[in-house]
């Protein structure tokens, strides 16, 4: 082989190697996979959330929608995906309570959490952390701490709920737990899948899910994620409500 082209090798190897060492990395508990259905490929993100995140917060404001991105920023916090379902002035669709007072949405009635396809995934702040449920296997009267309901469930005690494809496509964001009382958060990079394909995929994956549940999906699906050197983002449309985390007090 030419000296030259020795030369170029080395080099190509080493400007190589240095791209690797700094490049910037995924935050821990983070991997990509990918789903392929039919002519259709999805990307999502699965971030385990690491115990270093320890203040969890619902945050709303209907009269100043932004992006999670911008959500973030302003609050200064590691970590904020998109929240509850809301109607067009921005309030939210579902029952939802902060710590400044009450839900204008009242707390299911037991004829309401019966609908497999109602206001059945329950997501609370509690105890420093968050806490799911499925309203119907695990009822429970109104919380006292800070409360969002979504729907529908997509895994309940480790088996797909949702049994029927609708075959509307969008982008997702969901919120699962695993037995070890783990949560972690799945959001859609790129491509759209249903609601019945998310949940046949949750149910078959290695973590063995016991519980999740979707929030809002659509243009609002994103997560902004605070990485050191280069920030994780699946950007979403301006949303009224999100859910936020530090890994200190604000």
């Amino acid at each position: 082989m030419p000296v030259i082209g020795l030369s170029f090798m080395f080099v190509f190897a080493g400007a190589s190697v240095i791209a690797w060492c700094f490049w910037p990395r995924l935050p821990d508990g983070l991997s990509r996979r990918t789903i392929r259905i039919g002519d259709r490929e999805i990307g999502l993100l699965v971030y385990r959330l690491p115990s270093s995140l320890r203040e969890y917060a619902l945050v709303g404001d209907p009269s100043r929608p932004k992006s999670v991105r911008a959500w973030r920023e302003e609050l200064g916090a590691d970590v904020v995906f998109n929240g509850s379902y809301f109607m067009e002035d921005g309030t939210p669709a579902g029952y939802w309570k902060t710590g400044k007072g009450t839900s204008v949405v009242p707390w299911p009635s037991p004829v309401e959490q019966a609908d497999p396809y109602g206001y059945t995934f329950a997501l609370s702040i509690m105890n420093g952390g968050l806490e799911t449920r499925y309203l119907p296997w695990d009822p429970i009267t109104e919380p006292v701490g800070e409360t969002l309901l979504s729907f529908p469930t997509l895994v309940a005690n480790g088996m797909a709920m949702v049994e029927s494809d609708s075959g509307q496509l969008a982008r997702r964001t969901a919120v699962a737990e695993d037995a070890d009382g783990t949560d972690y958060l799945i959001v859609t990079e790129r491509g759209t899948m249903s609601l019945f394909e998310l949940s046949q995929w949750l149910a078959s994956q290695p973590e063995r899910f016991v519980i999740a549940g979707n929030l809002d999906g659509g243009p609002s699906a994103g997560v902004s994620i605070e990485n050191n050197r280069q920030d994780i983002e699946v950007l979403s449309a301006s949303v009224p409500n999100v859910v936020v985390i530090f890994s200190r007090l604000p």
